[in-house]
C-alpha cells in the first residue's frame, strides 16, 4: 500500500502534467454557418475568449484549429470535418 508521501508525490506529478494543457473554454460562441452569421465576428470572438482564458493567440497556431472545431455545430462542423 503507497504511503501518503508517495500518493502526495504522484498528485503533485500528475497536477504538473496537467499544468501544461490548454483547457478550452466551455463558453465558447457556436457557428453554424447559416444565413446571416458572420465568420470573421465568430472567429474574433473565439479568439478573445482564449485570450481571456489565458490562451495565447500566437501560442495556438496549431491548437486553434481545434478550438474553433469544437464551437462549430451542424452544417458548419460538417463543413470542417471533411
Amino acid at each position: 500500500m503507497p504511503t501518503n508521501a508517495q500518493l502526495q508525490a504522484e498528485i503533485d506529478r500528475l497536477n504538473q502534467a496537467m499544468a501544461g494543457r490548454t483547457r478550452v473554454p466551455s463558453n465558447l460562441p457556436k457557428f453554424t454557418g447559416k444565413r446571416g452569421e458572420d465568420v470573421r465576428e465568430w472567429l474574433f470572438q473565439i479568439e478573445n475568449a482564449c485570450r481571456i482564458n489565458g490562451i495565447l493567440i500566437e501560442d495556438t497556431s496549431t491548437r486553434l484549429p481545434g478550438i474553433v472545431g469544437s464551437a462549430m455545430e451542424k452544417p458548419a462542423s460538417g463543413w470542417f470535418l471533411h
